[in-house]
């Protein structure tokens, strides 16, 4: 295994989570919706997901599968995902119920999402939380990840480059065959693994073109980053039904990744960076209990700028993060690795 921490990709999945999260809070209190920010934020972290694995694990699976191998993986992708999606479901199926909606459905929703099954079937339409269908589109690729990391040790660059084509191709169909849907229906069937095996693909690439410390990389990483996430902004089409834009925005994405393995962090950033990789996944899945909250406190304080409100949002949102990091994450996570596997150690390097 390779415990050198990247502290870029730290710094890159922090960022990715702050923009969903502000993502959320533009749309749900002001109706302004930046659709590259919240879809290729997450996007990110797919390909970021298949990087860290294959840096983790792929020595692992390298020369076949065996039972031992298999335990290990799975006991840690476990204890990595789901005490914390396991308490958000549960967070969200008591909030259902205090609000006095249809328990036949919230029940079965709740367990589908806090076991991470909801991902064999539509996690956009199974998931009971916000940004928890990702987690499902996770799951599936732990499920195959031990025999990608062994196809990995054997095709060649050439092969790779077929698959991904092929990829992006079904993909491209699948999004070309569900465009004339209309939501929510569109958004059921396009949140399927399908649609994101080429970020995972991404990821594969990274890995086999290789890290580096090139300080220039930080700053190219960092750029792309900011054209991806902003491009919205400027150009309001829509990215599902815009296939060159949805294609580009994508070979962005995996440039920024792919820079970022290969650039060295600048050491004024470097706390910052491991802080934003730590809580990421916690502010990810808890921002939506953030801004309820502080929607209402804003209420009770009156008229409140744009920007003030923002800035209360996500200084409470990675406080709230922060503590369920240190509190509930870390803590659940070496109990389960100490419990399934005998180690209770967290890694070093970066984990997704």
């Amino acid at each position: 295994m390779d415990t050198r921490r990247y502290l870029t990709l730290d710094l890159i999945r922090g960022l990715c989570a702050v923009a969903v999260a502000c993502y959320h809070f533009a749309t749900w209190n002001y109706g302004l919706t930046i659709e590259s920010a919240g879809a290729f934020g997450v996007y990110i972290f797919f390909i970021l997901s298949a990087l860290a694995m294959m840096i983790s694990h792929a020595e692992r699976f390298h020369h076949s599968i065996d039972a031992e191998g298999l335990y290990d993986f799975f006991a840690k992708r476990i204890a990595r995902i789901l005490p914390l999606l396991m308490l958000v479901a549960l967070a969200m199926f008591l909030r259902a119920a205090v609000r006095g909606q249809p328990m036949d459905s919230a029940l079965p929703q709740a367990i589908l999402t806090g076991t991470a099954a909801f991902g064999f079937h539509l996690p956009g339409y199974l998931s009971n939380a916000v940004g928890a269908w990702s987690l499902g589109i996770e799951a599936m690729f732990y499920v195959v990840f031990p025999l990608v990391a062994l196809a990995m040790a054997r095709i060649s660059s050439a092969q790779l480059a077929a698959a991904t084509l092929a990829a992006i191709l079904f993909q491209q169909l699948l999004m070309w065959v569900i465009a004339p849907l209309g939501q929510p229906d569109h958004w059921y069937f396009y949140a399927t693994p399908l649609t994101f095996a080429p970020f995972f693909a991404f990821g594969l690439w990274a890995w086999r073109i290789g890290p580096a410390d090139d300080p220039r990389m930080f700053w190219a990483a960092l750029a792309a980053l900011v054209f991806v996430l902003a491009f919205s902004i400027v150009d309001g089409r829509d990215i599902y039904r815009a296939p060159l834009a949805y294609l580009g925005l994508s070979a962005l994405s995996a440039i920024v990744v792919m820079a970022a393995f290969r650039a060295r962090c600048p050491a004024m950033l470097a706390r910052l960076a491991v802080w934003l990789g730590e809580i990421s996944y916690a502010l990810y899945l808890t921002h939506w209990f953030t801004n309820e909250v502080v929607t209402r406190l804003v209420a009770r304080l009156g008229e409140v700028p744009a920007a003030l409100h923002l800035a209360i949002f996500l200084a409470v949102a990675m406080t709230v993060a922060a503590a369920t990091y240190r509190l509930f994450e870390r803590p659940a996570r070496v109990l389960i690795r100490r419990r399934m596997i005998g180690g209770g150690k967290a890694p070093s390097m970066t984990a997704p």
